[in-house]
């Protein structure tokens, strides 16, 4: 296997365990895998070639036939195909429109990174979106996407490992790596692969409340720990941020729900926060960097990011409805970035698309609906706040492919509460009652 600093090529044996791979999902019929695979490694910060092919072509040609005959195998069993949950499906309308609105811009003005932007939003996004409603509302296949998620994000730290000839092991010896030198995993855009990390460990922990053994919660164990140690070696802080944040959520979700065991959350939060404890520990230079006085700072996104939220808004303010038109404006900020980039008309579809999301949270909420789909619609619905929460400082809505499919996911797996219909109560139409011997008279006249 050869890796260079921003591409991948493995050699004929590991082509072809990559395409055997691919065979068996399609033969199995498992969509979810071959996009669980997708969304994780695309945030590996490195093109992988399978072969001639690049991996995004290769995974998405797997997922769909892999659709393709999960979909003749089940109207051959009779079942009834529903493609999408009967509530809320003006979202689609509303996704189908954003997204159309920002390829319009990019069109139309034409911005000097519009071939990248084009192709995060049409290749990495919106390509794998349909495959993802045929399992999106079963929760046991949705395990299956959430497993091959993990793997490929934690594959994709070993590989960027392997790239400067550091093996895994010396995660044990040198946890922060600091003999071999390497920085931000050694990765041009780690923001991309902290996100994937973040995913991964909020999935771990759905998967961790549903295990069934204690082989599986010393897996899952092994699979957090292993996601916040990437995470941290990422130098991400605002992922870091948001990571323990949605972690803690999850964790009083956890202990206030009538179906999951306490046991499991406080074993969990005590692995991920003593892995954060130690790693800080060895190597407080993971969090705080040189120039900085201690974790305040670090962790000070006024002081650090002001100056760009306002060059942000200066550009709203000079073209309101279209803002840049999609041009790069840095502004390290998801709200302000929509506006000035894709002006007024985009900041509606965020507000729109976000006000869906908390609509899909009545569920959680409420606790109603399946307790094997619960952990789910938290772990989703965690996901998208994590992308809201690291977005304050770096995120836009081109990037951000976890914005969008954790939010459809969430939609798959919501049992919206509606309001209880009001009961017809009597009506009284005397403030005094009549006497009974009254009553009575009357009753025998009829």
């Amino acid at each position: 296997m050869v890796i260079t600093y921003s591409q991948i090529y493995p050699g004929p044996i590991w082509t072809a365990l990559l395409v055997l791979l691919f065979l068996y999902t399609i033969l199995r019929g498992r969509p979810e895998w071959a996009l669980g695979m997708f969304f994780a490694m695309s945030g590996w910060g490195r093109n992988l070639w399978v072969g001639p092919m690049l991996y995004l072509y290769a995974l998405l040609a797997t997922a769909y036939a892999a659709a393709f005959v999960d979909l003749q195998v089940r109207l051959r069993r009779g079942e009834q195909v529903r493609f999408f949950p009967q509530h809320d499906r003006s979202i689609l309308v509303l996704l189908g429109c954003w997204w159309f609105w920002m390829l319009l811009l990019i069109q139309l003005f034409m911005p000097d990174n519009g071939p990248a932007l084009r192709r995060n939003l049409v290749l990495i996004i919106i390509a794998g979106i349909p495959a993802l409603f045929l399992f999106g509302q079963d929760p046991r296949r949705v395990r299956g996407f959430a497993l091959a998620y993990i793997g490929s994000a934690i594959a994709g730290g070993w590989i960027a490992l392997t790239a400067y000839g550091i093996p895994i092991t010396a995660l044990l010896t040198d946890p922060s790596l600091g003999s071999y030198g390497l920085s931000n995993l050694g990765i041009p855009n780690y923001h991309a692969i902290a996100w994937t990390f973040g995913c991964a460990l909020i999935m771990v922990m759905a998967l961790y409340l549903q295990a069934r053994s204690l082989f599986s919660l010393a897996g899952y164990m092994l699979l957090a720990v292993l996601c916040v140690h990437f995470l941290m070696l990422s130098l991400s802080r605002q992922s870091m941020a948001a990571s323990i944040i949605c972690l803690m959520l999850f964790a009083i979700w956890a202990l206030f729900s009538r179906t999951t065991p306490k046991l499991r959350v406080l074993t969990l939060l005590v692995g991920v926060i003593g892995m954060v404890v130690i790693l800080y520990q060895v190597s407080p230079s993971l969090v705080v960097r040189q120039n900085e006085s201690g974790l305040l700072e670090s962790f000070d996104l006024v002081g650090e990011r002001s100056q760009y939220w306002l060059y942000g808004w200066a550009v709203f303010v000079e073209a309101p409805l279209t803002g840049s038109g999609m041009s790069t404006t840095y502004t390290h900020n998801l709200a302000l970035g929509t506006l000035a980039e894709q002006g007024l008309v985009g900041g509606f579809f965020l507000v729109a698309y976000l006000a869906f999301v908390l609509r899909q949270g009545q569920a959680i909420l409420y606790g109603h609906g399946d307790p094997q789909r619960a952990p789910w619609q938290v772990a989703f619905f965690l996901i998208v706040l994590f992308f809201l929460i690291h977005s304050m400082a770096s995120g836009t809505a081109t990037n951000g492919r976890h914005l969008y499919w954790a939010g459809l996911l969430l939609w798959c797996q919501s049992v919206l509460v509606q309001p209880a219909p009001v009961p017809v109560l009597p009506v009284p139409t005397r403030l005094i009652a009549r006497p009974a011997s009254f009553v009575a008279a009357h009753q025998a006249a009829e």
